[in-house]
């Protein structure tokens, strides 16, 4: 588990893990160890997606997306995702 990857780098049992950044981050906050470690190479930044099935919801999953990202970015304008951010992660 992500706990488990801090907890062995923590003991120095491991000199690094590559692993989801969000996830470690927020593990390394639940386990209040602070900035204890750093991010020494980004393997990938790729973007995350939400898809809908259009074949099993037919025009409500088109609702249903629109809907969503509306939703999104209303969350995005008003900086909630950010407070999101800041409450649960380090960075």
């Amino acid at each position: 588990t992500y706990i488990d990857q801090v907890k062995i780098l923590n003991r120095g049992r491991a000199d690094l893990v590559a692993t989801d950044e969000d996830q470690f981050l927020f593990s390394v906050k639940k386990l209040g160890l602070g900035d204890k470690f750093e991010r020494v190479y980004l393997i990938s930044e790729s973007p995350w997606y939400a898809a809908f099935s259009k074949k099993a919801l037919g025009e409500k999953g088109k609702i249903l997306a629109e809907k969503f990202g509306k939703t999104m970015r209303q969350l995005k304008e008003k900086d909630i995702i950010q407070q999101i951010t800041d409450k649960y992660y380090l960075k």
